[in-house]
């Protein structure tokens, strides 16, 4: 699919049945588990110069609180805790997240049913299927290169890739 090394995500509860997973996994199933219990429940992929990530956030009354659950479990659900940070909207929370993280983009999907959204890195310039719904871009440093660009994927490129992110 187009230019640039693609990356997807296991769906959430593929990530639960295997007992295992990576970030995308982990804040899926994180997300999944949290959908109804807060006023937003929602993904951010983050994208640094090094290499791409994803975390977790909460809206709760006037608040949004942006999370790493993966920082926890890699700890050993002790040392690193989890990275919380606050703020009166998502782009300031998430900010204070990427201060310490080098981010050069960063794009938020809100309320993903089942926490499930693919994750797509494609470069600097990230490539993302405009039938996303409910996305904002919270961050991106265009002088440095690094964009994202809506294009149109073919359905069956997508649904595809779903049933590869499906697979126990």
């Amino acid at each position: 699919m187009h230019d640039g090394v693609w990356h997807y995500n296991f769906k959430p509860q593929v990530a639960f049945q295997r007992g295992k997973g990576g970030c995308g996994e982990v804040s899926g199933l994180i997300a999944g588990l949290l959908e109804g219990d807060y006023d937003e429940v929602g993904l951010i992929t983050l994208r640094s110069i090094y290499d791409g990530h994803v975390i977790n956030y909460i809206k709760d009354g006037n608040l949004y609180y942006v999370f790493d659950g993966m920082s926890w479990v890699v700890s050993g659900f002790e040392g690193y805790g989890l990275a919380f940070s606050s703020g009166k909207t998502l782009k300031e929370a998430a900010m204070k997240y990427a201060k310490n993280n080098d981010v050069r983009l960063m794009v938020a999907y809100a309320n993903p049913k089942g926490g499930d959204l693919p994750t797509i890195f494609s470069g600097n310039a990230v490539k993302l299927p405009s039938h996303y719904c409910n996305l904002t871009v919270l961050l991106e440093t265009p002088e440095e290169g690094y964009t994202y660009i809506m294009i149109e994927e073919d359905p069956a490129v997508m649904e595809a890739i779903d049933i590869i992110r499906s697979v126990w």
